[in-house]
């Protein structure tokens, strides 16, 4: 059975691969696998610590190497994803090489999480690249579609110029009215000033006297 982009290859390197400096063979036999399945997707377990030894012993040591190597190896291909977790003292068995049911129920979950996000991955939608002919299609009327733009724009450049040519016309012209309005005004100040007023009649303050009437025995 031929395996493809839709399927998912899980790879777990135990402590006893790494155990007797067997690091570099496993490592070796990795990477040859992973090279010759391209294909299809592949999915990297880190070694688990062992807690049955110390912590600066050589094994361990060795598993911290052989990790940062696989991830590494992840990080030089595309179908290659490293599933890295907490290896807390929690998830092993009290002897402390192997893990128990709460580390196991952990790394499957994560597992299961990891292969939805390479399926989701796969299902989204490609971009359809278009034929040469589509491609000069489109070319052209994008070109069409800026000249419209540039003689649109030009069309409104001229508008704006003829608008601004007329105000400047308006603009002149109330320019002329106001000067001479300007020079009216400043030529009946001068007048004004050059021209004396004549003097008010000043008023009598003398009584006048009361007419008299003729009487009917007036001779003419």
């Amino acid at each position: 059975m031929s395996l493809n982009k839709s399927d998912v290859i899980v790879i777990s390197a135990g402590a006893n691969d790494v155990y007797k400096n067997n690091s570099k063979v496993a490592l070796v036999k990795t990477i040859k696998f992973i090279q010759n399945n391209s294909h299809t997707n592949i999915i990297l377990l880190q070694t688990p610590h062992r807690y049955d030894l110390v912590e600066y012993s050589c094994v361990n040591r060795a598993i911290q190497a052989f990790n940062y190597k696989l991830r590494e190896v992840a990080n030089s291909f595309n179908h290659v994803t490293l599933l890295e977790w907490n290896h807390n003292r929690e998830y092993f068995t009290k002897h402390g090489m192997h893990l128990n049911k709460r580390g196991k129920g952990l790394v499957s979950k994560l597992l299961a999480l990891e292969i939805m996000k390479i399926k989701e991955l796969k299902k989204t939608t490609p971009i359809r690249l278009g034929w040469k002919v589509e491609q000069k299609q489109v070319a052209t009327s994008e070109m069409a579609v800026t000249e419209a733009r540039i003689m649109y724009h030009d069309i409104l450049l001229d508008n704006l110029k003829d608008k601004s040519n007329l105000n400047m016309t308006k603009n002149q012209h109330v320019n002329k009215i106001s000067g001479n309005a300007i020079k009216s005004v400043n030529s009946e100040t001068i007048t004004k000033d050059l021209v004396p007023e004549s003097p008010s009649p000043t008023k009598s303050k003398r009584q006048r006297k009361a007419p008299i009437t003729r009487s009917k025995d007036f001779l003419w």
